[in-house]
């Protein structure tokens, strides 16, 4: 950071003013170029734990500015909705599924429980869910393969995200890129 030697004399504090908003603009620039830099890992480490939803799910990401940098946030869509339809004694039952929410919270007996923000999760808790206790059920994607199932292990793309950008030595590997 560079030093500021202040004469004393109005237009030496005029021009320390005018030293002293360049560096606040440096720094708010670098605060969004840091906290960019970290959403893009993030990024990265979510597009590696989608698991076999890769080719569904896309992320994006959104920078706002505020006073004293921006906040970056990342959002994972679904490209596309799986069609899952189960086979059974009375027929056939269909059903449109979210691929993000299949690799973040899995499904069946590998599903994650609990509960977020009052949402409950895990087996069973899918709107009209009559079968979720079945040993083994069958679906079919949208270009017509047909698949057997007993559930799916989450591969969770956005906690594991989340978990990595605490990671104090990733933080600073960055912002040590961003700051030099």
């Amino acid at each position: 950071m560079p030093k500021i030697r202040i004469k004393l004399s109005q237009d030496g504090i005029q021009q320390a003013r005018e030293e002293l908003n360049q560096i606040s603009d440096w720094l708010k620039t670098k605060a969004r170029e840091l906290a960019e830099e970290l959403a893009k890992a993030g990024v990265q480490t979510a597009q590696a734990n989608t698991g076999q939803y890769s080719e569904y799910i896309w992320f994006e990401t959104t920078t706002e500015d505020t006073l004293n940098g921006a906040i970056v946030t990342i959002s994972m869509r679904d490209r596309q909705k799986i069609i899952r339809k189960w086979y059974y004694r009375k027929g056939v039952k269909q059903a449109v599924v979210s691929p993000s929410l299949m690799a973040e919270f899995g499904s069946g007996r590998f599903a994650v429980s609990g509960e977020i923000k009052g949402l409950k999760l895990g087996r069973g808790t899918f709107p009209g869910q009559k079968h979720a206790w079945d040993d083994v059920w069958h679906w079919t994607t949208l270009d017509g393969v047909r698949h057997t199932s007993s559930g799916e292990s989450p591969t969770r793309p956005m906690f594991t995200a989340y978990t990595r950008l605490k990671d104090q030595d990733l933080i600073r590997s960055i912002a040590e890129r961003v700051f030099v």
